[in-house]
């Protein structure tokens, strides 16, 4: 008796090979996206918390805004078009994800 596979086994194996990548080739690249999507906003986030923080400082007597900027010049103005353009940054960046595509 001979011990091995036959070739249609063989053959199976293979189509159910290309079938699990077929899957996975169609859903990674969404994942991917989702990820950098993610990371793009958290990141922003830990931007926004930090400013929040150094803002802070400026009310409970530090003088400087980040370590370089006054305080007086952090005015509120300045801190609702910053947040302003983080957020647009952050949309933008949602876009600029979503559009790419591997060649």
């Amino acid at each position: 008796m001979k011990k091995g596979f036959t070739l249609i086994e063989l053959l199976i194996v293979v189509v159910i090979i290309g079938i699990l990548a077929a899957v996975g080739a169609a859903v990674i690249p969404n994942m991917l996206t989702n990820a950098k999507i993610a990371v793009a906003k958290k990141n922003f986030k830990t931007m926004e918390t930090i400013f929040r923080e150094e803002e802070a400082g400026c009310h409970i007597g530090n003088k400087l805004f980040l370590g370089f900027i006054g305080c007086k010049d952090w005015t509120s103005g300045r801190r609702a078009i910053l947040f302003q353009i983080s957020r647009n940054i952050t949309h933008d960046v949602h876009l600029y994800i979503t559009d790419m595509s591997n060649p």
